[in-house]
């Protein structure tokens, strides 16, 4: 499905400078130092876009006043308690492009006011709205009071809406952010900044909305699908886990879910927001409650081809000698859960290598996975979406090591995959209850291929970047494809 991009409309955003005076910011900066909030029992959020607290307005009598200015300007009477997201931003830290329209029961975030407090000595921190028309670049400035309003038509977000905290290059700078939640019931009703943007309200649509769960791992991912969301009319939102209330609502159904990062909070919160007819790329009808905990074996039912392997709890009375005869021989693999780009990847030579790693691996409680070698094999990571395989390349071995790594030589990128092997990682990938994925494959000069694994999700912009498949594009259109 092709549609033309959505018009790039300015949001409705309005500065206020002086808002805050220099007394009021002084005081509101000291009472604001983490050492105070810290002593105060607040408990600070720590990520790359800085340290946050969340304070009640009532904690200070200058929050409390400014929390009443702010509601009579805005002119949305919050449907959600008000509270001052107060942001320590420092040389380094930046905060990645994203929307702001959260639903809290019933309730959507449609107005943001972001207030600077102290940035004397920072360099850098600007907040970019890189879609609106012309582009906004707004520089932090003390005492500004910046509002704008996030949909632009009562539903869904407003694209021009999309912004980001730039690197901070040097310095500190201090701001807050307030968020003003409604209910749409309310806004025929609004009142100050909001009557104007209420009245101009577009009639909601039916577009699609892709939602994607980010925990600031995978901005190109994020970035690649923004773009075939833009080409296809559909809304784009990025959501960080770590700033997700832990009370919002799931996503409408017909919305478009993926989440791109591994980490523990961005698969709670994708389990958060999604409920049945929330499009996944999960084939069965869990959607992300479903998962599988030994995909190897599961493989090996489903009479997938796999290397020989054993995994080795501590304690275990096997031989090493008898368990490296089962597997074919020295040297053995030795893999652990949770490493990326062969971390944890590793080899063993010798009952004394593997008896030692095993000690090691053990002592920090992990059971590893034993598995034969595979010599001079080709190391294939075939990108599936739906039933078919859209694109693969080769992940060359590096020089003095025995694991392969991602190549940037477009040479490896495009490889002609043979159709059993296209086959066979198709199958991995339905086998594990999902529509994408990408497979690692190892083929043995005899033509033996085998199944290594299918990750879940997959960093797929380098096959963007270096080869000429469009993965974002095919990811796409397969959700909107089960939308109908």
């Amino acid at each position: 499905m092709e549609s033309a991009p959505p018009e790039r409309l300015r949001p409705r955003l309005h500065a206020f400078d002086e808002l805050v005076g220099a007394e009021a910011r002084a005081i509101l900066s000291a009472a604001l130092d983490p050492c105070r909030l810290l002593d105060a029992g607040f408990a600070p959020t720590c990520g790359p876009a800085g340290r946050t607290f969340e304070v009640s307005p009532a904690w200070h009598p200058l929050l409390a006043d400014l929390a009443e200015r702010l509601t009579a300007l805005v002119g949305l009477p919050p449907a959600v308690e008000l509270s001052f997201r107060v942001r320590h931003a420092h040389a380094g830290d930046a905060h990645p492009l994203h929307t702001d329209l959260y639903p809290i029961d019933g309730a959507l975030l449609y107005a943001t006011a972001m207030i600077y407090l102290d940035t004397g000595d920072c360099r850098g921190g600007e907040t970019v709205f890189p879609e609106a028309a012309p582009p906004l670049e707004l520089e932090p400035r003390p005492g500004r009071v910046v509002i704008w309003f996030n949909s632009h038509d009562g539903v869904n977000a407003d694209p021009a809406s999309v912004h980001a905290m730039r690197r901070v290059e040097a310095g500190h700078r201090l701001s807050m952010n307030v968020f003003f939640y409604a209910r749409p019931d309310a806004l025929p009703s609004a009142g100050g900044l909001a009557a104007a943007w209420a009245a101009s309200l577009a009639p909601a649509t039916s577009v699609a909305t892709f939602t994607c769960v980010d925990d600031t791992a995978a901005p190109q991912s994020a970035a690649s699908l923004r773009r075939a969301c833009r080409a296809r009319g559909v809304a784009f939102r990025h959501v960080f886990a770590r700033e997700v209330d832990p009370q919002a609502a799931p996503l409408p159904p017909g919305s478009l879910l993926y989440c791109v990062s591994t980490t523990a909070a961005a698969e709670r919160v994708t389990r958060q927001l999604w409920q049945p007819g929330v499009v996944t790329f999960h084939r069965g009808p869990a959607g992300p409650f479903e998962s599988l905990v030994d995909p190897l074996r599961w493989f090996t039912l489903a009479g997938l081809p796999v290397p020989r392997f054993a995994v080795v709890e501590p304690g275990c009375g096997a031989s090493l000698e008898g368990i490296a005869a089962s597997l074919g021989g020295w040297p053995l693999v030795v893999k652990s859960p949770g490493g990326e780009g062969g971390v944890g990847t590793l080899r063993a030579d010798s009952p004394p290598a593997l008896r030692g790693l095993l000690d090691l691996l053990h002592a920090r409680g992990v059971a590893p996975t034993l598995m034969s070698y595979v010599p001079d094999a080709l190391h294939l990571r075939v990108v599936v979406v739906g039933d078919r395989a859209v694109t693969a390349y080769r992940n060359p071995v590096v020089e003095g090591d025995f694991r392969s790594r991602p190549s940037a030589d477009p040479a490896d990128y495009g490889v002609a995959l043979p159709d059993r092997v296209a086959s066979l990682a198709v199958r991995a990938t339905h086998a594990l209850g999902i529509d994408f994925a990408g497979v690692d494959v190892l083929v043995h000069p005899s033509g033996r291929a085998y199944l290594l694994e299918a990750n879940f999700p997959c960093y797929f912009p380098q096959a963007e970047a270096h080869g000429a498949a469009d993965v974002a594009a095919a990811m796409l259109d397969h959700l909107l494809r089960k939308t109908t």
